[in-house]
């Protein structure tokens, strides 16, 4: 598929799309916050319980969103692992024949970041994904604030 992806109903409405552009027959997910998986680690734990919590606050419903929640929190984790490695072995080594190259830590850390940035935006927690979103009324033109 070309183009952009099809933004989700909720994202729509909260965007203030047209109404012909809705699918009135899209599941609308039940409010609520998602726990965590059982047997997640406890590092990872903490950081699903950090990201619903973000996405409770913004009032988004990601009760179905579990399993991007659980790549997300698995993603912080390992990046976090990464940067500490990176602060005790730096991001370059020697090579087998005395050349130089990357860490593997730094190229861990490069990856989870690029995920966590993919993830994030899915979840509407990027800046430029919040910037699609606008909540509240629509602001007047100066049309409409002499009219009225």
């Amino acid at each position: 598929m070309r183009g952009r992806k099809p933004a989700p109903p909720e994202l729509k409405l909260l965007r203030g799309d047209r109404p012909d552009r809705l699918n009135p027959r899209a599941p609308v997910p039940q409010d609520g916050a998602p726990r965590p998986p059982r047997g997640m680690p406890t590092e990872q734990r903490r950081a699903f319980r950090n990201i619903v919590a973000e996405l409770v606050r913004m009032g988004v419903r990601c009760g179905p969103d579990v399993l991007i929640i659980e790549q997300l929190a698995g993603m912080v984790v390992w990046n976090h692992r990464a940067a500490a490695e990176l602060e005790r072995t730096g991001s370059w080594g020697v090579t087998a024949r005395g050349g130089t190259s990357t860490t593997g830590a730094w190229r861990v850390y490069r990856d989870t970041e690029r995920e966590i940035h993919r993830l994030s935006a899915e979840l509407g927690l990027s800046p430029t994904a919040r910037n699609r979103v606008v909540t509240g009324p629509e602001p007047m033109s100066e049309l409409e604030s002499l009219l009225s």
